[in-house]
């Protein structure tokens, strides 16, 4: 008689339990090895990047990220030419001058420049550090360019620019040319205004684009214009002090006596200027 062994009945349930618990110890050691390296990776990265800028750092698109300090702003330097390389056009009437930025105070600081960008992921706490290191990496962090705008070397410059804008005022008044008197108009005086033209200057020059700014002038007219009729210039008309200011004893529509008096000289002057002398 021969006996025929049968295989061994499998206990399904207790085979899937075994394969879970595998499953979990697993994933928990791979967990446990992963939070494990977290520290190792990241002091890894910290190590790597000393002395250097963290990757996905920019300024104004210019990749800085790996480079030290010292690179970035050579970097930094040959990319950005526009104190030297840039056209300001300085306009007063149709007098126009062209300038760089350089000549009127406004240069790229490269080293600064660079060193706000070596200090990101570097301030604050540990934690938020990390996470400005980990938003450079992922997003990218762009910085505006760091520039020193010398608003001294400016109004030094426009100081020496006055010279060819600027002039007195003239009143008018009766001169001697041998035996003929001549009568000299009067000049509207000019001013540049230093300091708001500066002003306009440091609007325009921070965009790091070329362009035209027009000079503020001051214009102060004289008090007559025209000595050969006693106009005055109508700017003046009804100034404090002046002969045709209105008030008390010089009502409207009458002219102060000193007025009646300086127009009256004038013709009187002026006819004799007609005369011929021999």
């Amino acid at each position: 008689m021969r006996t025929i062994p049968y295989p061994p009945i499998r206990n399904s349930y207790q085979e899937n339990t075994n394969l879970l618990e595998r499953l979990f110890i697993t994933s928990l050691i791979s967990l446990i090895i992963c939070i494990a390296a977290i520290p190792a990776i990241l002091f890894g990265f910290e190590i790597f990047y000393n002395g250097h800028i963290f990757p996905g750092v920019s300024i104004a698109g210019i990749d800085l990220g790996g480079l030290s300090p010292e690179e970035a702003a050579t970097k930094i330097s040959k990319s950005y030419t526009y104190s030297q390389t840039g056209h300001i056009l300085l306009k007063d009437g149709e007098k126009t001058w062209s300038v760089s930025p350089g000549q009127l105070g406004f240069f790229i600081d490269p080293e600064t420049t660079a060193l706000a960008a070596y200090q990101i992921g570097r301030q604050g706490n540990p934690t938020s550090a990390l996470i400005v290191q980990v938003q450079a990496w992922w997003t990218g962090v762009d910085l505006p360019p760091v520039a020193v705008f010398n608003q001294r070397v400016t109004q030094q410059f426009l100081l020496e620019l006055s010279k060819q804008t600027d002039r007195p005022i003239l009143e008018a008044h009766l001169g001697i040319n041998g035996l003929s008197v001549v009568v000299n108009s009067g000049q509207v005086g000019r001013t540049l205004d230093i300091a708001a033209s500066t002003a306009l200057i440091g609007v325009q020059l921070p965009t790091l684009q070329d362009g035209a700014i027009p000079l503020l002038v001051r214009e102060t007219p004289p008090l007559v214009m025209d000595a050969s009729t006693g106009h005055r210039s109508p700017e003046t008309t009804g100034r404090a002090g002046h002969p045709d200011s209105r008030g008390p004893g010089n009502p409207p529509g009458r002219k102060a006596p000193r007025a009646r008096s300086l127009v009256a000289t004038s013709r009187t002057v002026q006819r004799f200027s007609d005369a011929q002398f021999f």
